[in-house]
């Protein structure tokens, strides 16, 4: 399977009128987009996306249905490889356009472990390594980094009523030196969690054919996750902070192998206790299907001496048919009582084949 599309835009721009949003603006004006997707017998995907414009205004100018007010101009090549439970991949993010400022990747070379069993002796492994090659022009950094994680979990025998699943994991990553900071850093980072749920569920026999519901069932759990990695913000100002902590779409992320802001990392000592609930019917052909789902989550830092308890997550997902999700997550953090963030979304799919996500965004 090979997909393509090349397009291609020239103006020369002959006006004498100052211009309206930049100092000055080339004579010659062009926009040049080629995309690049690629599939091998399932088991190989390559994808390529290069936007290459003149100047940062052209979009704006010339193509206003294509503009975006956070327009990056985000160009990448990348590759993977995938068998079994292992996944191997490459990816370089680079910048034709000089106006635009983001972490580059020049590349990333990577290994992924998928969840999997540890032989017979009931673990669940999982892990990955990483070389990467990055910079950052907005803050002229650069920096060359090995990052690996290896964790384990393990889901002890227990009643059909609760489940309980202790993990353990350590990530080491080590920062080579560059022109900004000259000496090497290794930083090693150990993790030690438990996940525990207690669930219960009640069915009606109730059916509407317009709806599509043929029979009725309530399941409600009540979860507890806890992480605590030790030391985390360690070697903080030894290494060039490239991957940073950002607003997050939806609740933060708690485990080591996870988290996305590698070299921003702060206090990691959490527990997050919560009740979720989901309504479901049975379905010819897809087993049973979520006609609705209502969830709360409270994080709490065990270590700190005032303000223990962080932001309140709910969330609310209305589904009216199989191929329609309506969402809403609002997140109120406990120091103010008010809600600082409502995230809506509707999303459209057809089975695993696609998602169409169309999603708004409110913050404080």
């Amino acid at each position: 399977l090979t997909h393509s599309d090349l397009s291609f835009s020239w103006i020369r721009d002959q006006s004498n009128d100052p211009p309206l949003y930049s100092t000055a603006l080339p004579e010659d004006r062009y926009h040049w987009k080629w995309e690049y997707e690629h599939m091998l017998e399932g088991i190989v995907h390559t994808k390529v996306k290069v936007s290459w414009l003149s100047d940062a205004d052209f979009l704006r100018d010339f193509r206003p249905n294509l503009f975006r007010d956070d327009f990056d101009g985000d160009s990448f090549a990348e590759a993977s490889y995938h068998r079994d439970n292992l996944l191997l991949s490459a990816i370089a993010r680079f910048q034709p356009n000089d106006f635009t400022q983001f972490p580059q990747k020049l590349p990333e070379i990577r290994g992924d472990l998928l969840a999997s069993p540890l032989g017979s002796t009931g673990f669940i492994q999982r892990g990955h390594a990483a070389l990467s090659w990055m910079r950052d022009d907005a803050a002229n950094l650069d920096n060359a980094r090995f990052d690996a994680y290896y964790g384990l979990s393990y889901e002890w025998p227990s009643a059909s009523w609760f489940s309980l699943t202790p993990v353990a994991g350590s990530r080491i990553t080590k920062y080579f030196n560059n022109e900004a900071y000259g000496a090497e850093y290794t930083r090693v980072l150990g993790e030690i969690g438990l996940d525990a749920a207690v669930f219960t569920h009640a069915t009606w026999d109730y059916s509407n054919p317009i709806w599509d519901i043929n029979g009725l069932r309530h399941i409600a759990k009540g979860v507890a996750m806890y992480r605590y990695i030790p030391d985390a913000e360690k070697g903080t100002g030894r290494f060039a902070t490239i991957e940073k902590d950002l607003i997050e779409y939806n609740m933060p992320l708690l485990g080591l192998g996870t988290i996305p802001h590698l070299d921003d990392l702060g206090e990691l000592h959490t527990t997050r206790i919560g009740f979720e609930n989901r309504l479901e019917t049975r379905t010819l052909g897809y087993g049973t299907r979520r006609l609705a789902g209502l969830n709360f989550y409270q994080d709490i830092f065990p270590s700190r001496n005032k303000q223990k308890l962080d932001a309140a997550y709910f969330n609310v997902v209305i589904s009216p048919a199989r191929w329609l999700d309506l969402a809403l997550t609002a997140k109120m953090p406990a120091q103010t009582g008010k809600i600082e963030r409502i995230s809506s979304e509707i999303v459209l799919r057809d089975g695993d084949k696609i998602d169409l996500h169309f999603a708004n965004e409110y913050l404080r």
